[in-house]
């Protein structure tokens, strides 16, 4: 089993396993309207809809969501394939909306619950979740607010492989490294393009250190000094010139020392990082 972004060619699959549900529950089978168009009454709005999905690619569970005029926002069409209830599927479904809620910086979500008896399971679920009752067949989850760390090891092995077509940021409302390259932008959930990202640089977006900062030639200056005398005269004179770094580093392969150097730019490339990060108000874990 797997939670995925709705897609549409899903979508008879989810209608009938959401009336499945409702069937099993005693419930007379109607069509919730939002299903016909998971389109424009989740994904136009901002909001969002998952689906989880077997191995044979069937539809077995659901969840929405829709923001409201507050800091929250509330659940939609959490259901469980009656055959495949009790095995854990709707509280990986609940924790996934959660999630993603808390990356937003929301502060509640919200829960409309049926009238009478038939829904009772979904009291007992969600209360064991941390819900409340807080009006009538109406519960609510305070969340707290999730606080998001840049990963050292992350922003050093980016540093480490940034080549010229390809610019890294931190976005520091996630504190998630994204690339850009042909004005586009790799590794971050939000749906954000690139018009609205050239307006956020600067605020949200931040730059990591490039190659330039980095200065590689520098640091093998610097490791070639922690070597014995007799190898720096070679290094030093591998590195003057055109292919200075291919030199550099068939060199440092042929005299058996690649591990060293390869650790000492790691510290290196380390110490940047982080006077990068406390020059930025950048708070990291290593």
């Amino acid at each position: 089993m797997k939670i995925i972004k709705f897609e549409n060619k899903y979508r008879d699959d989810l209608i009938f396993m959401v009336l499945e549900a409702k069937n099993a529950l005693g419930l007379i089978p109607g069509l919730n309207m939002d299903l016909l168009d998971i389109k424009s009454n989740y994904f136009d709005k901002g909001d969002m809809f998952w689906i989880a999905v077997d191995e044979c690619d069937r539809v077995v569970g659901s969840i929405g969501f829709n923001s409201d005029n507050t800091n929250g926002v509330t659940l939609h069409r959490l259901f469980v394939k009656y055959s495949m209830k009790r095995q854990g599927i709707g509280t990986e479904l609940l924790k996934t909306a959660e999630d993603y809620v808390k990356k937003l910086g929301k502060e509640a979500i919200y829960v409309n619950l049926g009238v009478g008896e038939k829904w009772f399971e979904s009291r007992i679920f969600y209360s064991k979740h941390g819900y409340t009752e807080y009006q009538p067949n109406r519960m609510k989850k305070t969340l707290k607010k999730m606080k998001h760390v840049l990963n050292l090891q992350d922003l050093i092995d980016q540093m480490d492989i940034q080549f010229d077509e390809c610019d890294t940021y931190i976005d520091k409302e996630t504190m998630c490294l994204i690339s850009i390259m042909d004005d586009k932008i790799y590794g971050t959930e939000d749906i954000i393009d690139y018009d609205e990202f050239e307006e956020l640089y600067g605020d949200r977006f931040i730059a990591i250190p490039n190659k330039y900062d980095i200065n590689e030639y520098s640091i093998m200056e610097d490791f070639i000094e922690t070597l014995p005398d007799s190898l720096q005269h070679d290094f030093y004179y591998a590195i003057n010139g055109k292919g200075a770094f291919r030199r550099f580093k068939n060199l440092a392969i042929r005299k058996n020392v690649e591990k060293q150097w390869y650790e000492f730019k790691e510290q290196k490339l380390k110490q940047i990082a982080i006077e990068w990060c406390l020059d930025n108000d950048i708070e990291y874990e290593d």
